[in-house]
This record gives C-alpha cells, sequence and structure tokens, in this order.
C-alpha cells in the first residue's frame, strides 16, 4: 500500500489527539474527517497481521480480487483518502 508509513503516523497522531488532546499535525478538520479512514487502518493492520500470521496468502487474495470482504472498500477508498490526508 503506497505511503502505509505515513497513513499509520496519521493514525497514531489521531489517535493520541482523541486519547491525550496532543497536536496532531493536520487540521483539526482534516483528522475528523478522517477518523473513519484512520479506525479502519488500524483494524486492517490488525486483523492482516493475523491472517498473515495463520498462513494467509494476501498476494493470492489481491491477485484474485477481494471480492466483497470487509476491506474491499478501504482497499478501493485508500488512494483518495490518503489524498484527503496530504493536506
Amino acid at each position: 500500500m503506497p505511503q502505509a508509513v505515513q497513513v499509520v503516523a496519521g493514525c497514531v497522531r489521531a489517535r493520541n489527539y482523541f486519547v491525550h488532546g496532543s497536536n496532531p499535525k493536520l487540521p483539526l478538520e482534516v483528522v475528523y474527517s478522517l477518523s473513519r479512514f484512520f479506525t479502519d487502518t488500524l483494524e486492517f493492520i490488525f486483523v492482516v497481521s493475523d491472517l498473515a500470521d495463520c498462513g494467509w496468502n494476501a498476494e493470492r487474495w489481491l491477485n484474485e480480487g477481494t471480492g466483497h470482504s470487509p476491506f474491499h472498500n478501504y482497499l478501493l477508498s485508500y488512494s483518495q483518502n490518503l489524498e484527503r490526508l496530504r493536506v
């Protein structure tokens, strides 16, 4: 996933803002508008890491199509959300 490190950094900063009130280093309207994307990103990382530990073949899954998996919309909207993150 392109620029995954930057996306995760945004997730962590947004989480720290909501939990601790620290500076998110993004405009607050961006933090709020991307909060669903940030949540979905963290969920994606958590689930994919568990699936990989169980032997899941991510490359095959991506090549065969994501179908109607829970992450289908996440993957389809990733580029658009990445653009919104680049303020």
